[in-house]
């Protein structure tokens, strides 16, 4: 389909940033050097793409160091209930020393996993909540572009079981707050 240059030129800033990000996201070039080559000098295209980038890099960052947590804390939760299995596979008894130590490690080390996941909700939700406040599509953050897909609502399963932090949803929504599509 081909995109009158009477269309380009009429986008906001904001519409050219996510349309760009849009485009690169289907591998579609053609489309991202026209958005570019029609953006209007002094209008705050450039502003509105590089905010756009930060935005991304900031959601892919936190999320990336999110999960990365998560999963290092998951070894150490495996290790001491897989000791456990073993244990119990074993014939060991359960009043034993280090099968106690281990269970109980086991629980509190699902505990605080648990909490690590409330956090990397935060993280999402406070994306969620930028997009929408700035009027860019989710979808941009769900694109090839993004560490960890975003969808518009949190996954109802998710949502029973693991609680948005909402301490660290306060600090994620001020670094998104600090990200600006204009001047």
């Amino acid at each position: 389909m081909e995109i009158k240059k009477k269309v380009y030129i009429s986008l906001t800033p904001t519409q050219r940033a996510a349309a760009f990000y849009a485009a690169i996201s289907r591998n579609d070039n053609i489309e991202a050097e026209k958005l570019i080559e029609h953006a209007q000098r002094g209008r705050g295209d450039s502003k509105a793409i590089f905010g756009l980038s930060q935005a991304l890099e900031a959601y892919n960052f936190l999320a990336a160091s999110a999960v990365r947590k998560i999963l290092m804390h998951n070894i150490k939760t495996t290790k001491a209930l897989s000791y456990c299995d073993g244990w119990l596979d074993a014939g060991g008894s359960t009043q034993q020393f280090d099968y106690i130590n281990n269970f109980l490690k086991g629980d509190v080390l699902s505990k605080i996993e648990l909490q690590m996941w409330g956090e990397l909700e935060a993280v999402k939700q406070a994306a969620r909540e930028w997009c929408e406040n700035i009027g860019v599509p989710m979808e941009v953050f769900s694109g090839p572009l993004s560490y960890l897909p975003l969808s518009n609502k949190r996954d109802p399963g998710l949502q029973k079981c693991v609680p948005v932090d909402e301490e660290i949803l306060e600090i994620m929504r001020s670094v998104f707050n600090e990200i600006k599509l204009s001047w």
